[in-house]
């Protein structure tokens, strides 16, 4: 276990500068995009 900290880490950081660069495009590539409420288009579920 002590052996992979670093690389979880490394790999955590990675994640992170993912987030605050393309937070939407991160997002989208990793979940449904209708479970996820875009900055660039409403929710279609909600009402406007």
């Amino acid at each position: 276990m002590e052996s992979e900290l670093p690389i979880l880490l490394y790999l955590f950081s990675f994640a992170l500068a993912a987030l605050a660069r393309e937070p939407d495009r991160h997002l989208r590539g990793l979940q449904n995009p209708l479970q996820i409420p875009s900055r660039r288009q409403p929710d279609p579920r909600t009402p406007a």
